[in-house]
Protein backbone atom coordinates (compact mmCIF):
# COMPACT_ATOMS: atom_id res chain seq x y z
CA UNK A 1 0.00 0.00 0.00
CA UNK A 2 1.43 3.36 -0.96
CA UNK A 3 0.82 6.64 0.85
CA UNK A 4 -0.54 9.36 -1.41
CA UNK A 5 -1.36 12.84 -0.16
CA UNK A 6 -3.02 15.57 -2.21
CA UNK A 7 -2.78 19.17 -1.08
CA UNK A 8 -5.09 21.86 -2.46
CA UNK A 9 -3.57 25.29 -1.75
CA UNK A 10 -6.14 27.99 -2.40
CA UNK A 11 -3.57 30.60 -3.45
CA UNK A 12 -0.43 28.76 -4.66
CA UNK A 13 0.65 28.95 -8.27
CA UNK A 14 2.37 26.38 -10.46
CA UNK A 15 5.78 28.10 -10.35
CA UNK A 16 5.62 28.49 -6.56
CA UNK A 17 4.92 24.78 -6.07
CA UNK A 18 7.70 23.91 -8.54
CA UNK A 19 10.16 26.14 -6.65
CA UNK A 20 9.18 24.45 -3.38
CA UNK A 21 9.91 20.97 -4.77
CA UNK A 22 13.22 22.01 -6.33
CA UNK A 23 14.24 23.64 -3.03
CA UNK A 24 13.56 20.31 -1.29
CA UNK A 25 15.80 18.38 -3.70
CA UNK A 26 13.26 17.10 -6.23
CA UNK A 27 14.22 16.76 -9.89
CA UNK A 28 11.93 16.71 -12.94
CA UNK A 29 10.81 13.22 -13.96
CA UNK A 30 8.72 11.46 -16.58
CA UNK A 31 5.45 9.82 -15.57
CA UNK A 32 3.98 6.75 -17.24
CA UNK A 33 0.41 8.09 -17.00
CA UNK A 34 0.09 11.83 -17.45
CA UNK A 35 -2.99 13.43 -15.91
CA UNK A 36 -2.65 16.27 -18.37
CA UNK A 37 -0.04 17.93 -20.52
CA UNK A 38 0.09 20.81 -18.00
CA UNK A 39 1.06 18.53 -15.08
CA UNK A 40 4.64 18.60 -13.82
CA UNK A 41 6.21 15.43 -12.40
CA UNK A 42 9.10 15.29 -9.94
CA UNK A 43 11.07 12.68 -8.01
CA UNK A 44 13.28 12.75 -4.93
CA UNK A 45 15.76 9.98 -4.11
CA UNK A 46 18.71 9.92 -1.72
CA UNK A 47 21.53 7.53 -2.53
CA UNK A 48 23.54 8.73 0.48
CA UNK A 49 24.23 5.65 2.65
CA UNK A 50 21.34 3.82 0.96
CA UNK A 51 18.75 6.00 2.73
CA UNK A 52 16.10 5.68 0.01
CA UNK A 53 14.54 2.50 -1.27
CA UNK A 54 12.02 4.01 -3.69
CA UNK A 55 12.09 7.77 -3.12
CA UNK A 56 9.17 10.18 -3.24
CA UNK A 57 7.05 11.08 -6.25
CA UNK A 58 5.41 14.50 -6.61
CA UNK A 59 3.05 15.88 -9.25
CA UNK A 60 1.79 19.43 -9.66
CA UNK A 61 -1.57 19.32 -11.43
CA UNK A 62 -4.69 21.35 -12.13
CA UNK A 63 -7.65 19.75 -10.32
CA UNK A 64 -10.75 18.96 -12.33
CA UNK A 65 -14.31 19.84 -11.50
CA UNK A 66 -16.11 17.11 -9.57
CA UNK A 67 -19.73 16.11 -9.18
CA UNK A 68 -19.67 17.52 -5.64
CA UNK A 69 -18.12 20.88 -6.54
CA UNK A 70 -19.06 23.17 -9.40
CA UNK A 71 -15.49 24.50 -9.52
CA UNK A 72 -12.10 23.05 -8.54
CA UNK A 73 -10.89 23.82 -5.00
CA UNK A 74 -7.83 25.65 -6.39
CA UNK A 75 -5.93 26.39 -9.59
CA UNK A 76 -2.96 24.07 -8.85
CA UNK A 77 -2.61 21.13 -6.47
CA UNK A 78 0.27 18.97 -5.26
CA UNK A 79 0.18 15.18 -5.05
CA UNK A 80 2.94 13.31 -3.20
CA UNK A 81 3.38 9.56 -2.99
CA UNK A 82 5.64 7.02 -1.35
CA UNK A 83 5.37 3.34 -2.20
CA UNK A 84 4.72 0.50 0.22
CA UNK A 85 8.40 -0.43 0.08
CA UNK A 86 9.52 3.12 0.96
CA UNK A 87 12.27 3.53 3.52
CA UNK A 88 11.85 5.58 6.70
CA UNK A 89 13.92 8.32 5.00
CA UNK A 90 11.52 8.33 2.03
CA UNK A 91 8.49 8.77 4.30
CA UNK A 92 10.31 11.39 6.35
CA UNK A 93 10.99 13.39 3.19
CA UNK A 94 7.35 13.10 2.09
CA UNK A 95 6.31 14.47 5.48
CA UNK A 96 8.83 17.31 5.07
CA UNK A 97 7.23 18.26 1.74
CA UNK A 98 3.75 18.30 3.28
CA UNK A 99 4.83 20.27 6.35
CA UNK A 100 6.85 22.79 4.34
CA UNK A 101 4.03 23.34 1.86
CA UNK A 102 1.52 23.79 4.68
CA UNK A 103 3.80 26.25 6.49
CA UNK A 104 4.16 28.37 3.36
CA UNK A 105 0.43 28.25 2.58
CA UNK A 106 -0.97 27.78 6.09
CA UNK A 107 -4.02 29.88 5.34
CA UNK A 108 -5.17 27.84 2.40
CA UNK A 109 -4.49 24.12 2.42
CA UNK A 110 -7.22 21.54 2.52
CA UNK A 111 -6.94 17.79 2.26
CA UNK A 112 -7.73 14.50 3.98
CA UNK A 113 -8.22 15.39 7.67
CA UNK A 114 -7.00 11.94 8.69
CA UNK A 115 -3.63 12.56 7.10
CA UNK A 116 -2.86 16.26 7.12
CA UNK A 117 -5.54 18.04 9.10
CA UNK A 118 -8.08 20.44 7.71
CA UNK A 119 -8.33 24.20 7.60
Amino acid sequence: MSIGIELYPKTADKQGLKALLVELGFVPAKHLFDRSKAALHFRWFSDFEYQSYDGVEATIFSPAKTAEAASPPCAWALHTRTRASASPADRKHQNLVVRTARAEQAHGFSGDPGLIGSD
